[in-house]
C-alpha cells in the first residue's frame, strides 16, 4: 500500500515503472529540481482515491511545493508523468495464477486529480493485452500473491512502451465488475470472487474474444460505410 516502496521494489525486478526522484529536505533542492525531467507528478505515497496528485511543468513549481512540504520524500513519490493512453487491468489470482478479466480504456480528465470519465471496452490497446497478463503475473510472482482480487493502473506510450501506474490486491472500482464487465462479457465477477475465497476454481471469461471481435467487426463496419 506504499506506492513508492511498491514501485520501487517491482522496478528493481524488472517492471517497468516511471523513472522516480528522491530528495532531502534543505540540501540543494534548487539544484536536486534541475536535473528532474518535467512533467513530473508528486502525490502521497499512501494517497487515497487520488488526493493530493500534483502536477508540475517546471522546476519553479515544484521548488515552491517541496519548499512548503518541508520534510524528506519518504512522504511522497514524485516521479516523470507518463504521457500515454491509461488501460485499467482486472483480474483475479489463483493459487498464485493470474487470471485476467479485462483490459478497459480508462478515461479521465487531463489535470489533477485526473477523476475517472470512463471505461470502456472493448480496449483499443488489443496488441499489448498478452504483454499486460505477462507483467501481471509477474507481480504475482514478485509480490507473493496467492488468493486475490487483482486491479491494475498501465499507460501505454506512444512507443508502445507499458508503464505500470498502480497495482492493487483489491477489486477494482466498483462500476468495471458492477456494470461493465458483466454487461460487456456476460460474466459474473462477484460469483467469481465468491468462487475463489471459498477454494472453487475461477471461471474463465469463455465469451471475451467471441465478443471483442463482434465489436470490433462493427466498429470496422461502421467506418467503412461511413
Amino acid at each position: 500500500y506504499n506506492k513508492k516502496t511498491m514501485k520501487a521494489f517491482l522496478g528493481a525486478n524488472g517492471i517497468l515503472v516511471p523513472k522516480s526522484f528522491s530528495w532531502q529536505a534543505g540540501r540543494g533542492i534548487g539544484k536536486f529540481l534541475q536535473t528532474i525531467s518535467y512533467p513530473c507528478i508528486l502525490k502521497p505515497v499512501n494517497n487515497i482515491a487520488k488526493v493530493g496528485i500534483e502536477v508540475f511543468k517546471d522546476l519553479e513549481g515544484l521548488l515552491k511545493r517541496i519548499s512548503e512540504i518541508r520534510t524528506e520524500s519518504d512522504l511522497f513519490l514524485l516521479e516523470e508523468f507518463i504521457v500515454g493512453s491509461e488501460v485499467t487491468v482486472i483480474g483475479l489470482v489463483q493459487n498464485k495464477k493470474f487470471h485476467l478479466v479485462s483490459v478497459s480504456d480508462k478515461v479521465t480528465s487531463t489535470y489533477p486529480p485526473f477523476l475517472e470519465l470512463s471505461h470502456r471496452l472493448p480496449t483499443t490497446q488489443q496488441k499489448i493485452c498478452g504483454e499486460i497478463k505477462l507483467i501481471s503475473q509477474n507481480i504475482v510472482n514478485l509480490t507473493g500473491l496467492e488468493n486475490s482480487p487483482f486491479v491494475a493502473e498501465f499507460k501505454v506510450n506512444s512507443r508502445d512502451e507499458v508503464y505500470l501506474i498502480e497495482a492493487m490486491p483489491e477489486v477494482g472500482g466498483e462500476y468495471l465488475p458492477e456494470c461493465l464487465i458483466p454487461e460487456f462479457y456476460s460474466y459474473d465477477y462477484f460469483q467469481n470472487y465468491i468462487r475463489l475465497m471459498t477454494g472453487l476454481a475461477v471461471l474463465p471469461v469463455d465469451s471475451k474474444i467471441k465478443r471483442e471481435n463482434e465489436i470490433l467487426e462493427s466498429n470496422q463496419l461502421f467506418r467503412e460505410l461511413f
